[in-house]
């Protein structure tokens, strides 16, 4: 479920409960529901603070992804990508804002806009999750169960059934159903990973899971599962690095998104335009140094990024700062 989000609070449809903030409610379905909570700032005045996201039950996992925009008349805050997980037995996820500076302002210029991504999953997943224990089995270890093909990687041979892997993967449907090597032989030779990413996209490719993901583990995992077409890993790959990117990790997430997601690449630029306010900060990373040694042409444009983004906000502070001194705000 997608929700395209343009709201404006209404200051007098605020709710306040005895000792809580106030806080306003924009209704998504029969099931979801946005609350917005509002705080003062150094200044005294109130802005949005935060959003949490709501269900009425607690019944199922749910996946909630997408972005925010608090716009001040028709200047923009700030724009904040999220990736959240609601766990069954839990009825919200909380989505933060991190202001820059304080901002003057007058009632009822708030806007937030954006979209919200909904995935839920249901009590059905038991009994998948039961159907997935049940096919790992069939690759957890080499012992051949009724395997048809051998998939060959350096010294490591794997048994593996085709008819799976064909459900799957197109690129291994058209080995497989086309008079190729492969096809023949029963055996693929796979040259260009390890056989400990070959095992986890088997896994995958299995049971749909994956287990100890890392930043680095996702961006081998995308590589397999762009070169074998294997969609929802790479949704996986891409949900996590969203979802654990820090400043520190940044930047490579940054690196791998220009080879394999541009989405992936436009969210690492946003998140690092918004966490390093100066170049210095951006120099002193190790993969910073690596990136300028090795993507050259990709620093310059993250550095041009950095710099449009700097005078972006300075341009606004100085708009604001105008704006008070004539009186005008």
């Amino acid at each position: 479920m997608r929700f395209p989000i343009k709201w404006k609070p209404d200051y007098n449809g605020f709710f306040k409960l005895d000792r809580d903030p106030l806080f306003s409610i924009f209704p998504l379905s029969q099931e979801w529901s946005l609350k917005c909570i509002w705080t003062k700032d150094r200044s005294g005045i109130l802005r949005p603070n935060m959003i949490d996201i709501w269900r009425n039950s607690k019944i199922g996992d749910a996946s909630v992804s997408g972005t925010l925009s608090i716009l001040y008349g028709q200047e923009c805050l700030l724009k904040q990508r999220f990736n959240r997980s609601i766990s069954a037995g839990y009825d919200h996820t909380t989505v933060e804002f991190d202001y820059d500076c304080d901002v003057n302002c007058v009632d009822k210029i708030f806007f937030i806009d954006g979209h919200i991504k909904i995935s839920e999953r249901d009590s059905e997943s038991g009994s998948l999750t039961g159907l997935s224990d049940d096919l790992g089995c069939l690759i957890a270890t080499n012992v051949p169960y009724f395997s048809d093909v051998n998939l060959k990687c350096g010294s490591c041979i794997i048994p593996a059934h085709k008819n799976i892997l064909s459900a799957r993967s197109p690129v291994f449907a058209a080995m497989f159903s086309n008079p190729m090597k492969e096809s023949i032989t029963n055996e693929v030779d796979i040259v260009d990973i390890t056989s400990s990413v070959l095992r986890d996209m088997l896994t995958f490719i299995y049971t749909g899971k994956i287990n100890n993901l890392t930043v680095t583990s996702a961006g081998d995992l995308l590589f397999v599962a762009d070169k074998y077409q294997v969609q929802h890993l790479r949704t996986v790959c891409c949900d996590y690095m969203k979802s654990h990117i820090s400043v520190e990790n940044a930047i490579q997430i940054f690196m791998l998104g220009d080879i394999y997601d541009q989405d992936i690449k436009a969210f690492a630029l946003e998140f690092i335009c918004s966490k390093f306010n100066e170049f210095s900060d951006l120099e002193q990373s190790k993969d910073w140094k690596l990136l300028l040694k090795e993507k050259h042409t990709l620093a310059v444009e993250l550095l041009i990024s950095l710099i449009k983004v700097k005078d972006e906000k300075i341009k606004g502070y100085r708009k604001v700062q105008t704006l008070s001194v004539m009186g005008l705000l």
